[in-house]
């Protein structure tokens, strides 16, 4: 597993790139390249040079391109197990095994009419589609592959061996395929996996495996910047599930579906994630994590997370114990969970680092309909508005956490509407505009409770928020809370417009702090 992966795979990607682009025009402007061509009508004894004299077997041209200078490949139509008469090398209806790593492109023709649409078919074999092993450089272009079935890993294709390469790219649709131990679409245990284009979508994997459309291994990458990832099912990591490494520049991850943990993507300990773009949206898990589940390290840069849900707690997000996630600009966006942490869940001893973007319109229906931070959280810049849950609406805390110039708005929940500082909560609020949030209970901004319980405000604005006790802050059950500086103002309640201080409380206000008109109220 290579580390500092977050640049090395930028550098993979755009490389990557430039590779591809070069074996795509190597041929003179205006001049075809030449092509093998395969269809199940043709004869291997043919030349393989033109539609007429095609190949019959997709075997018998790979072999071909092995001896000569001929890289393309064109299918014409449907090739399976009465076609090909495979011997099922590698546990595969179709199987390459190159030592030269120039790129070989398999691909259809782009205008091609229905019965001419490529498909490699492996239905009713009991095998998986395609197996690409040693060092070869595997191009798919306007093909479809499906019906691939294995009892081990990858039922639509597999990679093993030394730095394998396979790119999939426009037109390509990598569907219906299952495989018992993980990785219904694709499994990558080597090598390198570059997603241009095309639909990976409907692949299962079968009980207890993960990765229903692709599995990463721990010395491979799988490199995203476009098409899509949807509709696969798994225990874990419904679209995928992360040992090695990835990075997404582009593309949608949705609609895919854990039995337990991360719908979209489950990013194991070790595992490293790069989002620099692209879209989470639509995931759903039956535990944790409806869009990811995160027990490594992950980097999301200006991507969106959004209407992913879980059954129990992260709905956009959770990590988990030990894992690391760092998030700048962005948005997450509508995701739900039916315990805690709508948008993100930062489980104890693990860590979010967060600048800028927002986090608006999720919902938890207990606690932090926002984030609920367990571990160690630091946001800044960040827009938290209109979410929702039972205890803290924006976030609930019961860790380290820091806002600074944060904007904490329109949240709502029975308790502290826009922060709920709970059991073990050390928690700072520095030059933050918290207003217009509203508890059905206590502590229209901020709700603080337990002994173990210190929270610090430093420069914040308290203004606008609505409850029945405590308008701005609620301070109860030994909960320690600092003021200097900021102001609490036009908040509403029936007691305590300002603060409702529960007795055993302590509260330090400097002595020049103005609560205008409104009024503490303090437990006898």
């Amino acid at each position: 597993m290579k580390k500092n992966v977050k640049f090395g795979l930028l550098a993979i990607l755009f490389g990557g790139i430039l590779l591809n682009a070069a074996a795509q025009t190597a041929t003179a402007p205006g001049q075809l390249p030449p092509s093998f061509y395969v269809k199940a009508g043709g004869n291997d004894g043919n030349s393989g040079l033109s539609e007429e004299n095609a190949f019959r077997t997709l075997a018998r041209a790979i072999a071909s391109v092995a001896e000569g200078s001929i890289r393309i490949i064109t299918v014409i139509g449907t090739l399976d197990k009465e076609s090909e008469n495979s011997d099922y090398r590698g546990g595969a209806l179709f199987y390459v095994n190159l030592e030269n790593p120039e790129q070989v492109t398999i691909r259809g023709k782009s205008n091609a009419l229905e019965n001419e649409q490529a498909l490699l078919d492996a239905s009713g074999c009991g095998y998986k589609v395609f197996a690409i092993e040693g060092s070869s450089n595997v191009r798919f272009e306007h093909i479809g592959i499906t019906g691939g079935t294995s009892d081990r890993g990858g039922g639509g294709i597999r990679m093993y061996g030394e730095e394998p390469v396979l790119t999939i790219s426009q037109g390509v649709r990598l569907y219906d395929n299952k495989a018992a131990d993980g990785g219904g679409g694709i499994i990558a245990l080597d090598g390198k996996v570059f997603m241009e284009g095309g639909v990976i979508s409907g692949n299962k994997s079968g009980d207890g495996a993960s990765g229903g459309g692709v599995v990463v291994g721990d010395e491979a990458e799988f490199i995203m910047s476009g098409g899509e990832i949807s509709g696969n099912v798994a225990d874990w990591g419904g679209g995928l599930d992360i040992y090695g490494s990835m990075i997404m520049t582009n593309g949608n991850i949705s609609g895919n579906t854990a039995i337990n943990s991360g719908g979209g993507v489950y990013i194991n300990k070790g595992a490293e994630f790069v989002m620099e773009g692209g879209r989470i949206v639509g995931n759903e898990s039956a535990d944790a994590g409806g869009g990811i589940a995160l027990s490594g390290n992950a980097w999301l840069n200006n991507s969106l997370i959004s209407n992913n849900k879980a059954q129990s707690s992260g709905g956009g997000i959770i990590v988990f114990e030990g894992a690391s996630l760092v998030i700048s600009g962005g948005t997450i966006s509508g995701n739900q969970a039916q315990l805690n942490g709508g948008g993100v869940l930062v489980d104890k001893d693990c860590s979010l680092s967060m600048s800028g973007g927002a986090i608006s319109g999720n919902q938890a229906n207990q606690y932090g309909g926002g984030v609920l931070a367990q571990g160690n959280s630091a946001i800044s810049g960040t827009v938290i508005i209109n979410n929702q849950a039972v205890w803290g609406g924006g976030i609930y805390s019961e860790g380290s956490s820091s806002l600074r110039n944060c904007v904490v708005s329109k949240n709502r929940a029975f308790w502290g509407g826009a922060f709920y500082s709970g059991k073990d909560s050390q928690a700072v609020i520095i030059n933050s505009d918290i207003s217009e949030n509203y508890a059905f209970s206590g502590g229209g901004g901020i709700a603080a409770f337990s002994v173990n319980n210190d929270t610090f405000l430093l420069d914040v604005k308290i203004t606008n928020n609505r409850t029945d006790q405590g308008g701005g802050i609620y301070l109860g059950r030994g909960a320690a809370l600092s003021i200097a500086g900021g102001i609490i103002e036009h908040n509403a309640a029936n007691s305590g417009i300002a603060i409702y201080r529960e007795k055993l409380s302590p509260l330090v206000l400097p002595e020049y702090y103005s609560l205008g008109n409104n009024e503490i109220f303090e437990e006898e």
